[in-house]
């Protein structure tokens, strides 16, 4: 096995692993028994059986992460397209899953019934277009994904847009400080530890970084062309092997300290508001999209001044 294989292998069964754990340890209810480490909740919070739906959308989340592992591997192995199509597709079920698992745990209508809408659109057009994928160091790179590229991406800026709103009018400071976490744990580590990781292999390419360094980070001597739309699919999921560690402690945490005692919030204030979330989104992957050449060239200048 090549590199690649060996780490979608690696990170697939930890991320299944880790989500059976948690399914184990947090969803498994009967109307007797509460989960193992969720004890039964006072009245000023959320009982168990309140928190399920939540939970089951976070792990299911995570899941979509092991099977796009394991179609990843499949694809390298067999040369299937149609398998690394399936693998795009439910990485960018995973932010949809995660969005809907902030509606049920702040019980607020974030639109997520518009975002699976928009998912199922995306997904018909990856099977019915041609996808060729490479096998780069431990990346699959493919040029034909840009359509997942954008999608993903807005759709991670506008999970955090919401986010961010649902932290702001938390309950209490407590609340606020678990949904930032719940950031964290789901999303967000694996997305910057991709950003981190791009960015010095990048650097690396400009300025002739030593050696050693370039094989530490898996670029070797040439260097790395990074390119987000076409490299953040494989580098984020390779990177959620490392965020996938803080997830039974955000369950934890939420079943010993989120309270929300707001009443519920069908919708969130307006359409306006909505559609401001979405611009930010827009603007933010626009900004993110052409930061890696600008930062580049910044820090060429930097060497040769």
């Amino acid at each position: 096995m090549n590199t690649s294989e060996t780490v979608c292998l690696v990170v697939g069964s930890l991320l299944l692993l880790v989500s059976g754990y948690a399914w184990w340890r947090f969803v498994r209810v009967t109307l007797q028994e509460p989960p193992p480490a969720c004890p039964p909740r006072s009245a000023s919070g959320p009982t168990p059986l309140e928190f399920k739906p939540a939970f089951v959308s976070m792990i299911l989340s995570q899941v979509c992460l092991g099977v796009n592992q394991f179609l990843q591997f499949g694809a390298l192995r067999t040369g299937s397209e149609w398998m690394f199509e399936l693998g795009l597709f439910v990485t960018i079920v995973c932010p949809l899953l995660a969005l809907r698992a902030l509606e049920q745990l702040t019980r607020r209508n974030f639109g997520s019934g518009v975002v699976a809408f928009v998912v199922a659109i995306v997904g018909v057009v990856f099977f019915f277009k041609d996808t060729d994928f490479v096998n780069v160091g431990f990346l699959v790179r493919s040029d034909d994904n840009h359509l997942w590229g954008a999608t993903w991406i807005v759709l991670f800026f506008y999970w955090n847009a919401c986010l961010y709103e649902a932290q702001r009018t938390a309950y209490s400071k407590r609340d606020s400080r678990l949904l930032i976490f719940s950031g964290w744990a789901l999303l967000n580590t694996s997305f910057v530890l991709a950003m981190a990781y791009a960015l010095l292999a990048g650097l690396h390419a400009e300025l002739g970084i030593q050696t050693w360094l370039g094989n530490l980070i898996g670029v070797g001597e040439h260097g790395f062309d990074y390119d987000v739309f076409s490299d953040t699919q494989s580098l984020w999921s390779a990177f959620a092997g490392v965020q996938v560690l803080l997830f039974p402690f955000l369950l934890r945490a939420l079943c010993k300290g989120y309270t929300d005692n707001l009443p519920p919030q069908p919708r969130v204030r307006s359409v306006f508001f909505r559609v401001m979330l979405v611009v930010i989104s827009l603007l933010l992957t626009a900004a993110l999209y052409g930061s890696f050449p600008f930062l580049r060239e910044v820090a060429e200048l930097s060497v040769t001044h």
